[in-house]
């Protein structure tokens, strides 16, 4: 179905979990556009099939030509994805108060790419500390927040 809709210029995804938390809550949706050309960057926001289920989640990394992503209210990367697997890129976040995040603009990238850090730190860190501690989930998520309060997003 998204395929469908990507094919006539873009999609709207409901956000309908906390995996993109705080940036995208429950109630908000992204506007999701046909890949095109340019390859996915670090900090975006891709629809992909990853493992067994469709993720809207950030690229934190690019590995041996896989992308690496992870939901920004997540403790884990989720499976890696080849590029023939990403049905899209997000390029607007409408959130449920009615206002609307570009996520194409020069603001967006730089939330993109602060928020795919702090990701993906978390995400090392979690891998080397088993089972990660409580406070780990709640530093990261104060300072995902901090970025989207720093930013205005």
């Amino acid at each position: 179905m998204v395929k469908r809709e990507l094919a006539r210029g873009q999609y709207r995804a409901a956000v309908t979990s906390a995996s993109m938390a705080p940036l995208a809550r429950p109630g908000d949706a992204f506007i999701v556009e046909p890949l095109g050309k340019r390859a996915p960057r670090f900090g975006d926001v891709i629809a992909a099939i990853a493992g067994p289920q469709a993720v809207l989640h950030r690229v934190v990394r690019k590995r041996l030509g896989f992308y690496i992503t992870k939901g920004d209210g997540s403790p884990y990367a989720d499976e890696p994805v080849r590029k023939k697997d990403i049905l899209g890129r997000a390029r607007a976040l409408n959130k449920s108060d009615g206002r609307a995040i570009p996520l194409n603009t020069l603001r967006g990238r730089l939330v993109g790419a602060a928020l795919a850090a702090v990701s993906s730190l978390e995400a090392v860190l979690n891998g080397v500390a088993s089972p990660p501690p409580a406070t780990f989930r709640k530093f990261f998520y104060v300072a995902s927040r901090l970025v989207c309060l720093a930013l205005d997003v």
